[in-house]
């Protein structure tokens, strides 16, 4: 019996896409080593950039939290500010109608009439 005849042969399920991988390989003369290494490089920058934004979160959080809360302290402040400068325009407005009102009331209690145009009155 001749052996070298008899020689034993395994069978291996092919997966269409890795041959067609392997063999675009080929064609671009890149190994397939390569590009998964250079796959695994992308996924490292991508996990270390991942890794840098969420240490970065709760910073920007806290950040934000106290500029809100400090933008919201200074809304109260103007608020308060533009009623009491409400408030003080009212109390200059009647100080003004009471200068004006006092200008007809003599110094011992007794109220003057301001008549004009008193000529003209008293010719009709």
């Amino acid at each position: 019996m001749n052996h070298d005849s008899l020689r034993s042969t395994s069978v291996v399920p092919v997966d269409i896409n890795t041959v067609l991988f392997h063999e675009l390989c080929e064609i671009l003369e890149i190994s397939p080593d390569e590009l998964n290494i250079s796959s695994n490089n992308r996924q490292e920058q991508l996990n270390n950039a991942l890794l840098q934004c969420q240490i970065k979160c709760p910073t920007l959080t806290l950040n934000f939290l106290e500029s809100k809360i400090s933008l919201q302290e200074i809304n109260e402040s103007l608020y308060e500010e533009t009623a009491n400068s409400i408030s003080i325009q009212n109390d200059l407005k009647e100080l003004k109608t009471t200068a004006e009102n006092s200008q007809y009331v003599s110094y011992d209690g007794t109220f003057i009439w301001k008549i004009t145009n008193v000529q003209e009155k008293m010719s009709k």
